[in-house]
């Protein structure tokens, strides 16, 4: 896998662990904060890709609205990494 869409879910920075990613909707870190009002895909139809979403971002447990995660969280991750969610969308 050349790069992941993450949704994090921490103050760590991702690229200290060597990922390649394309921020998603997370929390708390500014770079993932920011796309909770514009995220880069269509929530109600992603594109293709590897999803790596955190359990805390895939809720939406900060938000009262929750409206972007709502597809994912209609399916059965194709695999669960401890609370990370990853789901391949071909």
């Amino acid at each position: 896998v050349s790069s992941v869409k993450l949704g994090w879910f921490g103050i760590a920075d991702p690229a200290y662990y060597g990922m390649v990613y394309e921020p998603l909707p997370g929390f708390p870190r500014a770079e993932f904060l920011s796309l909770w009002d514009n995220p880069p895909f269509d929530p109600q139809a992603p594109g293709p890709g590897l999803y790596a979403i955190s359990a805390s971002s895939l809720w939406e447990s900060h938000r009262t609205e929750k409206t972007v995660y709502t597809w994912f969280r209609q399916r059965e991750p194709d695999v669960r990494l401890g609370s990370i969610y990853l789901f391949v969308i071909e």
